[in-house]
Order: structure tokens, then C-alpha cells, then sequence
């Protein structure tokens, strides 16, 4: 008999990004489609590796849904691997009145808003990690929604989160009873969502042109080792920081082996050395730059059009700069692969794109390359 982490294997594995965008339309179209108005609300399970973002996604569609709703989004973060039974029910009490007992609220219920102009997340992270005494306590909030006396607000969406058994994590076979609960998404590392996320929220520019050249770098994790620092999506984001705290990949170097691998950060500060070779940024914004790398440089390039891409989504670019920059990669003798990454990554970035737009020379570059920037 297949346990329910076996089972899940035949599930369709998502990105992070597609699992972001199936949460954030169910709960759009279950606030705002009268139909759906008195539907019992799904409870969700997040499955995947460790360091893939799966918490931090649920902040991700949280934003999302505020966007696309208007109104307040908020979240009730519970690690269940720190709870006991008791911590999900309550403590009970006397009532000398009543001469009975009743259950103080736990924790989960007395963070709820009950505003109908606020949304609910209660996010039940590192459920799988849990006692098995805790996950039986879970039952009945995730199809319930409630336990005992205690009910979650109407407004209340239910996410959980936990690490598989073959993850090498702490990891309990998720009951039966809770599974059927559930509907189950399974995440994998996908290395255009993670660059997508890493180019909105500045990520260090040689960690991404890196990671652009050697996509096999981006997820190590390999749970038969004994290494204890591998590359993940979260390992990658803690290096740009180490980067902005000792100002170079060099003086980071040990903490950043420490963080995603010897082996991964001895590749980063090789790769690093090609940012010495590419053409001056400043004269290229100042139009004085006509040096282009050869096609056969790959590496310089990858450098060279993440550099750009960041200096085209600097929210204080001159119309002048924008200019220089899609004349600089217009020229024939500049790749088109590489011209069409550096405008996709920019417009990735640049949360006005309507400015860019306005732009003679990047417009002109649009309208041309327009089918392969779709």
C-alpha cells in the first residue's frame, strides 16, 4: 500500500510561479464571483524540496490577491512542528457558572479577522514535520474549519506546507484522513520563475548573470549526501545578501561557501572575474561605447545583458540612457538572443514598462522584435 507521499508522485509537478497563479485566481474568483459566494473553501498543500520558496510564495499570492481584489490580505503563520495537540484545541477551563469546562481560543482563532473587507491566510507550514498527534488535531480545522467550539471566519483561506519523506527532512506520513483533505500541488525548481522573482526583487546582479550562463546550479540539493550547505532558491537569496553585507563576492567568499557549497561558490567568484572583461557600463550610457564581445563569449554576455537589464529598470534612468543602451544592443554586431534577454529581463524588473515604451529608440526596437519578446 502506496503511503501518501508515494501517492503524490503522480501528481503534476509546478513551478513556483504556476502554483502562485492557480492560489491567487481561486481565491480572486471565490471573493469576487456571487456564485461561488456559499462554496465550502479548498484547503491547500504545498509539497516540495527544501529552500524552494514555498513559504514565501504564500506572501507572493497574498500580494497578489490585494491587487487583483482591493482588499487587505492577511496572513496567520503557524509552524505546526512546534505545537502540541492541546496548542490547536485550547486549554480547558471550569466555568463555575456553568459548571462545566470550556476551551480558552488557541492562538490560530485569535489572530483571525473577521472584517469583511480583510482576506485570511492561515498558513500552516511544515506540516508534514509534524507529530502525527498534531496533524490528527488538523483534521478538522482543514475540512471543518474549525475545531471544537472555535470556527475560522468565512474569510479564511487554508495553505499548508511541509517537506516530502524522500527530502531528507523531519517527515511524517501524512495521514489518510488529512490527505483527502487536501488538494495536493507538488513544486519543482524552475529556473525562469526563480529569475523572474530574482530580477523584481534586486538579487545580485553577477549571482543572476551566473545563474543565467549555469541554470544547473540554481537547485543542488540532493538529500543522500552529507553536505550540510547546498544551492537552493533560499540559500542564492541569503549570498546576494552576504554580497551587500561584505561588498564583493570575494570578502563573502567564505560565508557564501558556508551558505550554498564550497564547490558552488568556487563557481560564482570564477564566474565573477568576466565582469572585468565586459565593455564600460557608464560610457555605454553615455553613448561613447561601440565595443561589442564576440559571439563566442557566451559568458561575457550573460554578463554583460544582466548589467544592462538592471540599469534599464532603474526607476531614475534618463529618457538619454534608455536611448544609448537600445542603440548600444541594436547594433548588428551585438547577439539578438542576447538583446531580446536584456529587454525581457528589463520588463521583468520595471514596474512602469509604459516608460520604457515611451522611449523613440526602445519602442522602435519593440515593435520590431515584438514576436520574440512574446
Amino acid at each position: 500500500m502506496k503511503s501518501s507521499q508515494n501517492a503524490i508522485e503522480s501528481e503534476p509537478e509546478l513551478t513556483i510561479e504556476n502554483v502562485q497563479n492557480l492560489l491567487t485566481t481561486y481565491i480572486t474568483n471565490m471573493e469576487t464571483m456571487p456564485k461561488l459566494k456559499n462554496k465550502q473553501k479548498s484547503s491547500f498543500m504545498l509539497w516540495g524540496a527544501p529552500g524552494l520558496g514555498k513559504s514565501d510564495s504564500v506572501k507572493n499570492i497574498a500580494k497578489q490577491v490585494e491587487k487583483k481584489v482591493g482588499k487587505q490580505v492577511e496572513i496567520t503563520d503557524v509552524r505546526l512542528i512546534l505545537f502540541n495537540p492541546v496548542d490547536l484545541r485550547g486549554i480547558p477551563v471550569p466555568d463555575a457558572e456553568r459548571k462545566t469546562a470550556k476551551w480558552l481560543e488557541p492562538y490560530i482563532f485569535s489572530h483571525m479577522n473577521g472584517d469583511p473587507n480583510v482576506i485570511n491566510i492561515l498558513m500552516l507550514d511544515e506540516i508534514s514535520a509534524a507529530p502525527p498527534s498534531v496533524q490528527a488535531a488538523a483534521y478538522q480545522i482543514t475540512l471543518d474549519r474549525q475545531i471544537g467550539e472555535h470556527k475560522l471566519p468565512d474569510n479564511c483561506y487554508i495553505i499548508c506546507a511541509g517537506n516530502r519523506t524522500q527530502d531528507g527532512s523531519v517527515s511524517y506520513k501524512m495521514p489518510k484522513a488529512l490527505s483527502n483533505r487536501l488538494t495536493h500541488y507538488v513544486i519543482k525548481p524552475n529556473f525562469d520563475s526563480w529569475k523572474k522573482w530574482a530580477l523584481e526583487n534586486r538579487i545580485n546582479k553577477q549571482i543572476i548573470a551566473f545563474l543565467t550562463f549555469k541554470n544547473n546550479c540554481l537547485f543542488n540539493f540532493d538529500s543522500s549526501t552529507s553536505e550540510n550547505a547546498f544551492a537552493t532558491p533560499r540559500t542564492w537569496e541569503k549570498s546576494s545578501d552576504l554580497i551587500d553585507i561584505y561588498g564583493d563576492v570575494d570578502s563573502a567568499f567564505y560565508p557564501i561557501a558556508g551558505t550554498i557549497g564550497l564547490n558552488n561558490a568556487y563557481e560564482l567568484k570564477t564566474y565573477c572575474k568576466v565582469f572585468d572583461k565586459i565593455p564600460n557600463i557608464q560610457d555605454i550610457l553615455n553613448g561613447k561605447c561601440h565595443d561589442i564581445p564576440g559571439r563566442d563569449h557566451p559568458d561575457i554576455y550573460f554578463a554583460l545583458s544582466t548589467t544592462l537589464s538592471m540599469k534599464l529598470a532603474d526607476e531614475n534612468i534618463t529618457d538619454k540612457y534608455i536611448t544609448n543602451i537600445m542603440d548600444y544592443i541594436t547594433n548588428p554586431d551585438f547577439d539578438k538572443e542576447f538583446s531580446v534577454l536584456v529587454v525581457k529581463d528589463a520588463l521583468n524588473m520595471h514596474l512602469d514598462a509604459l516608460r520604457l515604451l515611451q522611449n523613440e529608440a526602445f519602442d522602435r526596437w519593440n515593435k520590431e522584435n515584438e514576436a520574440l519578446i512574446m
